[in-house]
């Protein structure tokens, strides 16, 4: 495994992350909880120090998975969680970053992660309805009161991020990229550079399309996420496993999956500190792993960025 410390902390963190929105269950299909389990203990094993949660994965199942195995091990491990995303009895949802819903999402959180301190709590997304100062305000509170130790941000735009740093100190920021998804590419992963700001990377893997297992003929029902992703959508996905086919090419070439090589271009990508890549079984995360301990090559890394140059 490789490991970093992220700047301005004394946070040392695999650079593979175990994320756990599979954990959630919500349109991801049943939640398997021996799998779950043993995920994280695998993870354990293979060297993963670092655990991103939040609390609306199946409005705390992912924490208490988590809970579970990492308290035992809870000075060897460092645990990010989210808040701010509340889902309706009804399946939709909103954000709330309030300070009264922060202050008791947090105790929440605490309880079901079985800690007494979270390393590093993140807010899920922008909320249109609450001045970031109200929210700025209460994190740093937390972070006063022991609770949490730093603060990160997810799917924020730059103004806001900044007008959040001005009252609390943001430690990272987490952004979708991916080979497909290359959009902050142009403006919050440049920020982030030029401000020295650790970037998370989530969805690796652009829900498993990267894998090299999908066909033309692929067809995902209303409860899975894939069906509302334009990725996988009319000549938007048949262009993608076009490119798809190129990478599967490279990778046979170079004794790698799919997934591993497209898991290393951003672990090799200017400014990526940590990919969080999520599994719901033992054998998905092993083969994430194999992304760790290697580079690619400056041509291979070039060849890749073109292909999938936006």
């Amino acid at each position: 495994m490789e490991y970093t410390t992220l700047k301005n902390s004394d946070l040392r963190v695999s650079r593979i992350c175990l994320g756990t929105w599979l954990f959630g269950g919500r349109r991801w299909g049943k939640v398997d909880t021996d799998e779950s389990l043993a995920t994280i203990r695998y993870a354990l094993d293979s060297g993963i120090n670092f655990y991103d949660t939040a609390d609306a994965y199946g409005e705390g199942i992912a924490e208490n998975l988590l809970g579970r195995v990492l308290a035992a091990e809870r000075k060897n491990v460092v645990l990010a969680t989210k808040a701010g995303v509340v889902w309706r009895n009804d399946g939709t949802r909103y954000i709330d970053l309030s300070a009264s819903h922060i202050h008791e999402a947090v105790h929440k959180s605490l309880q079901r992660l079985k800690t007494d301190y979270i390393d590093l709590y993140q807010l899920h997304e922008m909320d249109p309805n609450t001045p970031i100062e109200e929210t700025g305000v209460v994190l740093l509170k937390l972070i006063e009161e022991g609770l949490v130790r730093y603060i990160g941000v997810s799917d924020f735009d730059c103004p806001s991020l900044e007008r959040l740093r001005a009252i609390v100190p943001v430690l990272t920021v987490q952004s979708e990229y991916n080979l497909l998804k290359r959009e902050s590419e142009a403006d919050m992963l440049l920020h982030c550079l030029e401000n020295g700001l650790p970037v998370l990377a989530y969805s690796p893997l652009e829900h498993g399309l990267l894998t090299g297992k999908f066909v033309t003929t692929s067809v995902f029902s209303e409860d899975d996420n894939r069906f509302h992703d334009e990725e996988f959508q009319g000549e938007r996905f048949l262009r993608n496993l076009e490119r798809i086919e190129k990478l599967k090419v490279l990778s046979r070439n170079l004794g790698k999956s799919p997934s591993q090589v497209a898991i290393r271009w951003l672990l090799d990508s200017n400014g990526i500190d940590v990919v969080i890549c999520g599994a719901r079984r033992p054998e998905q995360l092993i083969e994430n792993v194999g992304a760790a301990g290697w580079k690619l090559s400056e041509e291979s890394f070039r060849f890749l960025s073109v292909v999938f140059r936006l």
